[in-house]
């Protein structure tokens, strides 16, 4: 049962959720939190305009995959080009289309739920973040468009709804927090991939701030910087998560002893690896081998 409402373009494609659907939606525990309301493609839009001043009553993510366009908010108007994804806030007042003389082809999808408004928000100088698609992500991003544009076909089963819901919160993390690459483009994401792949061939080794900073040829309040804003975590806070990542590897699948753990990853004192052990897993290492897993 797929709705569609005529804008004129060929070939498009678009999907409505009832209203009284959504509600439900907005109540069931495995959708509430995320969930579309409208879904839909729009090939060669020539003349496409959208003004809404009040904003809409859900979030709106855009991707550009042909021509340009533009999205404006306030006096602010930003072009959006092939490869191009925007996101506007439910609520901002705004306004989006092509550009005179020329079209664009994009996938859009309206979205709701509460977490819909923790994805990125307006900038303070009132621009919306553009990102940019890595090109190895672009063929999987309009994959699940159009597994999205798809969906309901068959008509909106709990099963479809549910699919949707967790489909569109894949689309979201693949935008918006890719799993880290490791590259050799020097940019500050490639530091960072770098520094995490130099702490995956020294596991066993104790370092320093100021090593990883020579290593990167930063500084290191510039390197401890960017790390954070990628990972979440110091330099030094993630090597050490990943010693105990490894230690709970080597517990799980070796009959090594904690002493013999502890050495292999660069603690010579079992009673401190341990004691770090238990601070980030909460539990000590021989208690961690005893529980059952799986």
């Amino acid at each position: 049962m797929k709705i569609k409402k005529r804008t004129g373009f060929k070939n498009e494609i678009i999907t409505v959720i009832p209203e009284k659907i959504l509600k439900k939606l907005s109540t069931h525990p495995l959708m509430k939190n995320l969930y579309p309301t409208d879904i839909g493609f729009f090939p060669n839009a020539e003349y496409h305009y959208r003004k809404r001043r009040q904003g809409a009553a859900e979030s709106i993510l855009i991707y550009c995959i042909k021509g340009k366009g533009f999205v404006q908010v306030k006096q602010e108007k930003q072009q959006i080009k092939k490869g191009e994804i925007i996101l506007i806030p439910a609520g901002l007042p705004h306004s989006y289309g092509t550009l005179i003389k020329e079209s664009w082809s994009i996938y859009w999808v309206h979205f709701r739920g509460n977490n819909a408004q923790f994805y990125p928000e307006i900038k303070a100088d009132n621009n919306l973040k553009i990102n940019q698609v890595a090109p190895e992500n672009a063929a999987i991003i309009v994959k699940l468009f159009r597994q999205l544009s798809t969906t309901f076909e068959n008509g909106f089963t709990i099963n479809n709804l549910i699919y949707a819901s967790q489909l569109l919160g894949h689309l979201l993390a693949l935008i918006y927090y890719p799993p880290v690459k490791l590259t050799k483009k020097l940019n500050e994401n490639s530091y960072v991939e770098q520094t995490i792949n130099y702490f995956q061939t020294h596991l066993d080794q104790t370092i320093t701030l100021k090593k990883l900073a020579d290593y990167n040829n930063l500084s290191a309040s510039h390197l401890s910087r960017i790390f954070k804003e990628e990972t979440g975590y110091s330099p030094i806070d993630f090597f050490i998560h990943l010693k105990i990542k490894k230690a709970c590897q080597l517990l799980d699948m070796t009959n090594l002893s904690i002493k013999a753990i502890a050495a292999r990853l660069g603690y010579s004192d079992q009673y401190y690896f341990s004691r770090i052990f238990k601070k980030i897993m909460n539990l000590p290492p021989s208690k961690y081998r005893k529980l059952e897993k799986g």
